[in-house]
């Protein structure tokens, strides 16, 4: 029997492992699930907040956490809803309950600040997710996917002769009719509960859901109603491990730190002024480029939140030119110029499989070609040089630069719209043996930033070192004043001083640029 070409080995078919034996999983012997409730009693305006503290030994799967809510509509008395109010929650209600999501991890804030909550877990849901997903699982959030052409429609029951609905509102005001309670779950959209590494025992960890306005949440053709939060829940999943297998963690602690890659996820949302014929955003991320990017229009009062509006409502605006530019240089491509009148987008419809690993794939996103133009209009892009962004165990080279954005419209804009962009980058989450957390992101030298890392504290007879996170001048000076106030060796002052000036050049050189 010949080979094929001489350098071709010959192998064996895994049906004929006939004296294998499958390996036997011994360092996680056991395993639960652990509820949490608010830390204070549930309020109409104030924000819910959970307490997890990381006492005994058991470590998290953080990838497994649930959200759990219950929730109704009533009236702005608190009455029930009548059987004929006209009203219904935006999709994926769940996720737009809340405006923000605020994790804290060993004290360390790890979550973006901006108000864009439902919009990141929106396009992740919408982007990332087949129709099997949606039309099942993804129900448990209320996520029932807004009719094609009809997601400004915000009547659930019209009366009107010949009128129509969006099919995925009415499905969704159904499940809510009459202050019916309606039980949520699913997953929190946070960096670090979307990776699979457990956290280490004895980390706290605190989240606190802030609220979204009740315009946001719901659509109605008028009418003025509220939320209310009846129940709410935070289910983890909690793991012991293998005595000496933890043992040899703890050790491996006191040499080097405990390490998550993360995907960093920031929205930032800019204004683009009525009567505009175009708009550029020259310092949309500076520093980092991000290894990905999703771009999506809505109307300003949607996005503000307003009962008459769907905030999921991404319309394209006649948009006929859009352009990415790293230093001056389009990427990851020349500019795309849909042509929306006559239907000509495939480019910018053939990114959203591109960018998430559907491309050439038996997957999908429940979005067709003839729904892309119909309140589906985001655009994508994978700016990684291997086309990996969507995940991967690897990090990519940083790429440093001013990442710049241009659009063109072939009318003038008719109203205020908002651009809402979200970028993902390469982060790394380091926690060492006293439960220190640092977060690592890069600058223009390839040093450390955001965070800047400092490492004095040596072994003097003490701790092992630790690594401590500065965002600001001040905030370095106030750990100057606060380390000679405690029972610590002196670090070499000269050292941290030349450490802020070095900070405070690389910051002047970023907004310089």
């Amino acid at each position: 029997m010949a080979h094929i070409h001489p350098l071709s080995c010959s192998c064996t078919k895994s049906e004929l492992d006939l004296f294998e034996v499958p390996p036997t999983q011994t360092t996680i012997t056991d395993g639960r699930w652990v509820e949490y409730h608010p830390v204070a009693s549930l309020a109409e305006s104030s924000p819910i907040e959970f307490d997890i503290p990381g006492a005994g030994e058991e470590f998290t799967d953080l990838s497994q956490t649930k959200l759990y809510v219950k929730a109704k509509i009533v009236l702005p008395n608190g009455n029930d809803l009548p059987d004929n109010a006209k009203v219904g929650p935006v999709n994926l209600w769940l996720q737009s309950l809340f405006s923000q999501v605020t994790v804290t991890v060993a004290g360390k804030d790890i979550t973006d600040s901006t108000n864009c909550y439902p919009y990141r877990a929106y396009l992740e849901t919408l982007l990332n997710f087949g129709s099997e997903a949606k039309q099942s699982q993804l129900t448990s959030e209320l996520f029932y996917q807004d009719t094609p052409g009809r997601l400004h429609l915000v009547d659930p029951y019209p009366t009107d002769q010949g009128a129509v609905a969006n099919e995925g509102l009415v499905k969704r005001a159904n499940m809510t009719r009459n202050s019916r309670e309606v039980d949520l779950i699913g997953p929190l959209h946070v960096d670090l509960f979307h990776q699979d590494r457990f956290l280490l025992s004895k980390v706290d960890v605190k989240i606190k859901l802030h609220r979204s306005k009740h315009q946001f949440c719901l659509m109605s053709p008028g009418d003025q109603f509220k939320i209310v939060i009846t129940e709410a829940a935070v289910f983890l999943r909690k793991v012991n491990l293998l005595p000496t297998y933890q043992l040899s963690i703890e050790s491996q602690l006191n040499k080097q730190t405990a390490k998550y890659a993360l995907k960093r996820v920031q929205l930032k949302p800019f204004t683009i002024p009525r009567g505009n014929h175009s708009v550029s955003s020259d310092n949309l991320f500076l520093g980092q480029v991000p290894k990905r990017v999703a771009i999506a229009l809505v109307d300003n009062a949607a996005f503000q939140g307003s009962f008459g509006t769907n905030p999921f409502n991404f319309q394209h605006f006649n948009l006929n030119y859009i352009s990415l530019c790293v230093n001056g240089q389009e990427v990851p491509h020349k500019a795309l110029t849909p042509n929306f009148a006559e239907g000509q987008y495939i480019r910018s419809y053939m990114n959203l499989f591109g960018t998430t690993g559907k491309q050439g794939q038996d997957s999908g996103n429940l979005i067709a070609r003839s729904d892309y133009d119909k309140g589906f209009t985001v655009w994508c892009y994978d700016l990684s040089p291997d086309l990996c962004g969507l995940g991967g165990d690897h990090f990519n080279i940083i790429r440093q630069g001013n990442l710049r954005l241009e659009l063109h419209f072939a009318q003038a804009l008719d109203q205020t719209v908002v651009a809402v962009v979200l970028a993902e980058f390469d982060n790394l989450l380091e926690i060492d043996r006293q439960r220190t957390s640092a977060l690592t992101t890069a600058t223009r030298d390839g040093h450390e930033t955001d965070v800047r890392r400092l490492t004095e504290r040596q072994e003097h007879g003490t701790s092992p070192p630790r690594s401590l996170c500065f965002r600001s001048a001040s905030e370095a000076s106030e750990f100057i004043e606060r380390h000679f106030d405690i029972d610590a060796p002196v670090v070499d002052i000269e050292l941290v001083m030349r450490q802020i000036a070095r900070t405070l050049e690389d910051f002047d050189r970023a907004f310089n640029d």
